[in-house]
């Protein structure tokens, strides 16, 4: 009897370290992958966000990325995101190229602008944050350049318009203007051409003509300051 009970002893006893054993190695390995975790967090790349924004101009309403035109003044922006926070680059030096073309550098440097040039197409942009960590951080980014655009709006169902009075508006995309002062803007209806520097809404009078009678629209705009940007658009509406 004494040695059933002492085999018993034993045997929890030898169950009661297993069971020990098992838990500290369960905790081991929580830590162990804890410990990989953080640690592969802490070596995450830095990694540089550039953001620009253009000088030139859009209707009010409008809701997207205002894109440069040849001549137009772009903003460029950056900041070092590391470990999801942003690194102070007080200290460092930031180069900025355009085109591969080393255009500015200075310590701190985090905002940079230049003149949108369409000679060779699109503008390529690279900011170099030098020295950090050891080592080198860029990213390069290409703006495109477009064409100015004009757009008539005229919000008549199918092209139909009556008898009277009908407005039609012109809407300019990616002038480089502050205002529609800065515009010589043309209409004319089947040809026959009005003044020009008029107003970007024509009243279009169609008072005495016949039910069916075709009308081509047409609006041309140019900057003022830039002979070159232009653009121009046309529709075709029909009298009810």
């Amino acid at each position: 009897m004494t040695n059933f009970k002492a085999q018993m002893s034993n045997q929890a006893q030898n169950l009661k370290s297993k069971y020990l054993s098992f838990g500290l190695w369960i905790l081991f390995v929580v830590w162990i992958l804890s410990f990989g975790f953080f640690d592969a967090s802490a070596q995450q790349s830095p990694e540089l966000l550039l953001g620009w924004k253009a000088g030139n101009s859009a209707p009010p309403d409008y809701t997207g990325k205002v894109l440069p035109v040849n001549g137009t003044r772009v903003a460029v922006g950056l900041d070092l995101l590391e470990n999801n926070r942003l690194v102070d680059l007080a200290s460092y030096t930031i180069r900025w190229y355009v085109d591969d073309a080393l255009k500015q550098s200075g310590r701190g440097l985090r905002n940079f602008s230049f003149v949108a040039d369409a000679l060779g197409g699109d503008d390529e942009i690279q900011a170099v944050v030098v020295g950090y960590r050891g080592d080198d951080v860029s990213k390069t980014i290409t703006i495109p350049i477009v064409d100015p655009e004009l757009v008539i709006d005229a919000p008549y169902p199918g092209g139909l318009i009556g008898a009277g009075a009908n407005p039609v508006k012109a809407l300019l995309y990616f002038f480089d203007i502050s205002g529609l002062d800065q515009i010589n803007l043309t209409w004319s209806a089947n040809g026959a051409v009005g003044e020009e520097n008029a107003s970007n809404i024509l009243s279009l009078d169609t008072e005495g003509l016949p039910s069916g009678t075709g009308v081509k629209v047409e609006a041309q705009a140019q900057n003022i300051r830039q002979i070159l940007e232009r653009a121009s658009a046309s529709i075709s509406l029909k009298i009810r």
